[in-house]
């Protein structure tokens, strides 16, 4: 009797671990983590400033403290449950990220998404999924088109996805679109950006027209400026909070994320801006992200910008 009972316990107990995973979000992460150059020489890049000689005297220490930190960020997002997906921008290469993810994220598992831009400071996106969670179906780089007499930009990292709780299909755009430095001419690239990924969302839609799309990054522009956005198709999504970028005491939201229409009413974003990513600054009298430099001065911080978050509902 009492190994029937017992067991019937087990079972109940069974059922409620998995009614509470089954209802529980899928939490996407979106992070420009400002810089991330390994130490040593790149010999396709030739970035020097990001070395120990270079004039941020870029050493190992300061770089396994910058993988510490950005950890540390990552993992307190998760809250309860590791993220599941996690963007990043301004990543130089493969190695920074399996140094990130086996000596800092070991426990999480993650798999890595990279590939290498055309970028003149050789800095590109990734993404870090977890394949228990995750199944990867594809991937590729989507190399961005700008104007002859613009430097080359960062290509957009797409990835389709199923989350093996469900049945429905992600397709996922990590994207650091053009500087705003440059004035006209990097916003004419911006746009033109927005209209090359805007055919590349239309192309899915016309096979799949309930098509789950999420468009995430640093888009280098705020949604309050003038330049037409992926409106015709994908919904904006911000958060909370007053922006993710402080310039010179006015915050902007430069991290933003776009999805499909199908996928609005069960998406909520959210600004990640706990205390300890936050400093006050003087001058301004605002609060910005307690950045990794400032200028050329160190300060063995984050990153210059806050990361932005998504809970999907499936």
């Amino acid at each position: 009797m009492k190994t029937i009972k017992l067991a019937s316990l087990l079972f109940m107990v069974a059922l409620l671990v998995t009614a509470c995973h089954a209802g529980q979000p899928i939490r996407i992460v979106s992070y420009n983590v400002e810089n991330l150059f390994h130490p040593t020489v790149d010999s396709v890049n030739r970035d020097t400033s990001f070395t120990p000689e270079g004039p941020m005297q870029w050493t190992f220490t300061r770089y396994q403290d910058k993988l510490h930190n950005l950890a540390k960020v990552i993992a307190s997002i998760g809250e309860w449950e590791q993220a599941p997906l996690v963007g990043l921008v301004e990543v130089e290469s493969r190695q920074c990220l399996q140094d990130l993810c086996s000596a800092h994220l070991s426990n999480f598992n993650y798999e890595i998404l990279h590939y290498d831009s055309p970028d003149l400071r050789g800095i590109d996106c990734a993404l870090l999924y977890q394949p228990e969670k995750l199944k990867l179906i594809e991937s590729h780089p989507i190399v961005i088109h700008t104007d002859s007499d613009y430097r080359p930009t960062r290509d957009v990292l797409y990835a389709k996805m199923l989350p093996k709780r469900t049945k429905d299909t992600l397709h996922i755009m990590v994207c650091h679109l053009p500087s705003q430095l440059g004035g006209e001419i990097a916003a004419r690239n911006r746009q033109k950006a927005f209209n090359q990924l805007q055919g590349f969302v239309d192309s899915i839609l016309s096979v799949q027209p309930d098509a789950n799309i999420l468009m995430m990054g640093d888009m280098n522009y705020d949604p309050q400026d003038n330049l037409k956005s992926m409106t015709n198709l994908m919904v904006p999504m911000q958060g909370n909070n007053n922006g993710t970028y402080n310039w010179k005491g006015n915050w902007n939201f430069l991290d933003q994320f776009y999805v499909s229409d199908n996928m609005k009413q069960k998406v909520e974003p959210f600004v990640y801006k706990p205390d300890w990513l936050l400093e006050d600054d003087i001058e301004t009298l605002t609060q910005r992200p307690v950045r990794c430099y400032f200028g050329k001065r160190y300060q063995n911080g984050y990153s210059d910008h806050l990361p932005v978050y998504l809970d999907w509902k499936l």
